[in-house]
Parts: C-alpha cells; structure tokens; sequence
C-alpha cells in the first residue's frame, strides 16, 4: 500500500522517482504505520499547483502544512523533478522528528 509502480504491472526498477512520487509514497507510509503528524503551517499553493498530479495533492498538501516540505527558493515545487538523495533524507529526518 506504500507504492503501486508507475503502470503496466511496472514497478520502476531503476528510474528517477519524481518530487510528487516521493511525496506520495512518504504519505502512505505516514497513514500505514498511523504516525501522527501535526499540523503546524497553512497550506501553500506553489506556482506551479496546476502540475502536481491529482493523485499527489493530497500528499503534498499535507507534507506542506506539516512543515516536512516547502518547495524551492521561487515558490516551485517542481513535482516532476526527480528527487535527490539530499531531499528524501531531509523529508524522512522531518517526518521521524514529529
């Protein structure tokens, strides 16, 4: 319930996973394992909303009033960028501390 692969019976093996994606699977696994997360900034909308895909606003608008996300120095979030490395530790590390 964590993942459901990118379609096609395909699970990715070797892709980039994306901003929105990473923010997708971190939420599942917030909701699976009922950790609870506070609420402690409103909601933001990035300049670049309209392309978050549907099945990731949830996500990301509840990682962005959670204080776990942000977005980039300009307002983007830039969902289909890939994630780094840097960036999944920090939301893993914020996730763990709340």
């Amino acid at each position: 319930g964590i993942s459901i692969g990118i379609g096609d019976n395909l699970f990715g093996k070797g892709l980039d996973i994306t901003r929105q994606d990473l923010c997708v699977m971190v939420y599942n696994t917030i909701k699976r394992t009922e950790h609870r997360l506070n609420e402690d900034t409103e909601g933001r909308s990035f300049e670049d909303s309209s392309q978050i895909a549907d099945y990731a606003k949830e996500a990301v608008d509840k990682l962005v009033r959670c204080g776990i996300i942000n977005g980039d120095e300009n307002g983007y979030f830039n969902p289909e960028d890939p994630a780094t490395r840097a960036e999944a530790a920090k939301i893993i590390y914020l996730v763990a501390l709340r």
